[in-house]
């Protein structure tokens, strides 16, 4: 029996033993799979780490190559890298075709040009800038209105096409960038008002035209179709109200238009070019300007601008100029009151815009996001971020796209087409005057215009350039009435000339072709 079961016991070990060797034997199996996948790993790595090491070679080699080519030295290194070879023309194409994929990669566009602080050859997705698409939009000046609730309806169509494809981005590699623009941002709000007292139609359109600012004439009066100038002007033209305008803002990027190196057209804009190529036709002119607009911008900040516009009766507004009120100071003061930030105010500044804003009715004007409650300008930075807006720009009369510079490469008699725009642009406006949309098309003038006038008894003197200057400090000075100015003298004899208390009788004019004169009746 004890025979027996020592050898069952025998079995039972040795059974154990080949277990324990076939457990062994699995595992020195494994471990040497895991050393081998391990060593592939590693000359995985150093190969790669190799490759990479001599692309940045390469780079580092390509950088001195584009430094030169940015100052005009390419010749000198195509002659240089040239030399080892005997034909220096096949050598010329093959050093271009080497620096072509170079300016594919590390074409930045901002105010930083340091090649060494960033690569920009990475594939992962880039941001683009929040509504950039109103910079190549059309815009109708007649139409506009920079003070509109909700979007500026001046805005009309595309005429360039939106177009990422050649990779272009910002300096820090944030940013995708559209061909034919520079956008860069500038995140910069101020919570604090800007104030600008409005007594006539002209005031008006100068305070409308910070914001819309137009180079080209001859259209008729900025803005005059917009129902919002309509509805104020209408009011100051009885004489019985003075608006104040207050406006803080909150800009996040802005754009420029690159002249040298445009976007494309649009096709439905081309489309119209071939369009008025065949044509004199006057009514088919003013379809494109209800199409495309009158201009188009050449430079826009976006970013967000809470405007608050207040309407004081003139008896009122007359009462605090006589007590030395400055009634703009103490709208900004209210404006600034009004979203929280009278913290910062003193009391008098808050007795100010206390009695300010009892004495007006207030229309509030959002673009883009507004304040915050707080006041705080960091906090209104972090909402402007999500929805910036046209908030400002600068407009070209679009009779400047058919020139050589633009439609060089267009079969088309361009100059022709230009010409006409010139020829309809008031005809244009008069156009929207038979249907009711404008009042006028004269020019806006502050006053009462006297040409070939000399007024005497002056009261104040400045030396000034232009006319125009003249009127605009005689318009800012609370006491000036009316300002003469002599157009033919010299730049050093030409001296604007300030006249007060005209009902007074103190001022007295005669005719001279030398002289021009303004007065302000409504002052």
């Amino acid at each position: 029996m004890k025979t027996k079961e020592t050898t069952t016991a025998k079995k039972v070990g040795i059974k154990q033993i080949f277990t324990k060797i076939t457990s062994f034997q699995t595992i020195l199996k494994i471990g040497l799979l895991i050393l081998a996948i391990s060593f592939i790993g590693m000359a995985f790595l150093t190969a790669y780490a190799f490759i990479q090491l001599k692309n940045v070679s390469e780079k580092k080699n390509n950088l001195v190559i584009n430094e030169a080519t940015d100052n005009n030295d390419v010749k000198g290194i195509v002659q240089a890298h040239s030399a080892r070879k005997d034909d220096k023309d096949d050598d010329e194409d093959d050093f271009k075709l080497k620096l072509k994929p170079f300016r594919k990669y590390f074409f930045n566009v901002g105010m930083r040009n340091d090649y060494r602080l960033q690569e920009c050859q990475g594939s992962q997705f880039k941001q683009t800038f929040p509504d950039v698409d109103y910079a190549f939009f059309g815009y109708n000046i007649l139409k506009g209105y920079p003070l509109a609730v909700g979007h500026d309806p001046g805005f009309t169509y595309p005429i360039f096409d939106v177009d990422y494809s050649k990779g272009k981005q910002s300096a820090d590699c944030k940013y995708s960038i559209p061909e034919g623009l520079v956008v860069v941002a500038d995140v910069s709000c101020v919570t604090s008002f800007s104030s600008t007292t409005v007594q006539n139609k002209y005031e008006f359109s100068k305070s409308l035209s910070v914001s819309a600012s137009v180079s080209g004439g001859g259209w008729g009066v900025s803005f005059s179709a917009s129902a919002g100038y309509k509805e104020s002007s209408s009011q100051m033209s009885t004489g019985e109200s003075v608006f104040i305008i207050s406006t803080a803002k909150c800009t996040y990027y802005f754009s420029k238009f690159i002249t040298e190196k445009p976007p494309r057209f649009s096709e439905a804009f081309l489309s119209w070019v071939d369009k008025l190529k065949r044509t004199d036709a006057r009514e088919i002119y003013f379809d494109f300007f209800e199409t495309y607009g009158t201009h188009f911008p050449t430079y826009t900040t976006f970013g967000s601008r809470f405007t608050y516009e207040h309407k004081m009766s003139s008896k009122s507004f007359q009462s605090k100029r006589e007590k030395g009120v400055n009634v703009a100071v103490e709208a900004s003061y209210s404006g600034l009151f009004s979203v929280g930030g009278g913290f910062n105010m003193d009391s008098s500044q808050q007795e100010a815009a206390s009695d300010f804003s009892k004495s007006v009715e207030t229309k509030t004007i959002t673009v883009g996001a507004p304040p915050p409650s707080n006041g705080d300008a960091m906090t209104w930075a972090s909402t402007v971020k999500d929805s910036p807006v046209p908030m400002e720009y600068k407009l070209l009369s679009i009779e400047n796209l058919f020139s050589e510079h633009y439609m060089k490469y267009l079969k088309i008699d361009y100059e022709k087409i230009a010409g006409n725009i010139k020829r309809f642009k008031l005809d244009y406006c008069k156009y929207l005057r038979d249907l009711g949309e404008i009042d006028s098309c004269d020019n806006l003038t502050p006053g009462i215009m006297l040409t070939r006038t000399r007024l005497f008894g002056h009261y104040k003197s400045r030396a000034l350039s232009t006319f125009g200057e003249c009127i605009d400090l005689c318009l800012q000075n609370i006491k000036c009435e009316a300002v003469t100015f002599c157009k033919t003298c010299s730049e050093y004899e030409r001296t604007c000339y300030m006249y007060k208390n005209i009902n007074g009788h103190t001022v007295s004019g005669a005719g001279s072709d030398d002289w021009e004169s303004a007065v302000f009746l409504l002052k």
